[in-house]
């Protein structure tokens, strides 16, 4: 989540309270997906619910499993966002965002998300990575934050949805670039780069009209 919104504890199991930049609170619950048997129903998407059950956050990853044969293809697959060539050709400007040391300790005190490799860097190598790195949520909020100030939208709440794959992690204390794309009236493309190393691509944002 960027500058607009914030996550913080309700103090129950299971639920964070949503607190836009309008003040307005949004009760959530985290719905975790479960791995069920083949021949059965497919397994949910991990995902955040909100008070009357409509989906607010969904995540989708990939993970391979050698070795494993027999497994039926089950479950929904994510609206498709891939960077189109048709897109490329309406450059729309660019735009920077520097990446704070702390802010990989500011986004887990309100995600709860304090998974070593983001503050040690000897968690970070265990990974396979040089450098400690923010979190991948944190880095696709700065680019939808940097994007609307880009397109002079205002009002948050005029996303309708924003989709983007991670190529590669957000160094700390580094200057994250977005180049925004015209798609149409109310879609973009927009991919993300630190020091010529391409971090995001295939990054779609909808809006609502």
């Amino acid at each position: 989540m960027g500058d607009g919104g914030r996550a913080v504890d309700s103090g129950l199991e299971g639920e964070r309270i949503l607190v836009d930049a309008k003040g307005v609170h949004r009760q959530l619950g985290v719905r975790r997906g479960r791995c069920r048997e083949p021949d059965r129903d497919p397994p949910d998407p991990a995902g955040v619910v909100d008070a009357d059950g409509a989906v607010a956050v969904e995540q989708w990853w990939t993970m391979v499993l050698l070795g494993l044969q027999g497994v039926a293809d089950l479950g929904t697959m994510p609206g498709d966002h891939r960077f189109t060539e048709d897109a490329r050709a309406h450059p729309l400007g660019s735009v920077s965002q520097h990446v704070d040391k702390d802010i990989a300790h500011r986004y887990a005190e309100v995600s709860g998300d304090w998974a070593a490799h983001h503050f040690d860097i000897e968690a970070a190598r265990a990974a396979g990575f040089d450098f400690v790195f923010t979190h991948g949520l944190c880095t696709m909020a700065i680019c939808t934050h940097r994007l609307l100030g880009l397109l002079g939208v205002e009002d948050p709440a005029r996303v309708r949805r924003i989709a983007v794959r991670f190529a590669a992690p957000t160094p700390l204390d580094s200057e994250l670039t977005v180049n925004a794309f015209g798609i149409n009236e109310n879609s973009f493309a927009f991919e993300a780069a630190v020091n010529g190393t391409t971090t995001v691509t295939n990054g779609r944002l909808d809006l609502r009209p």
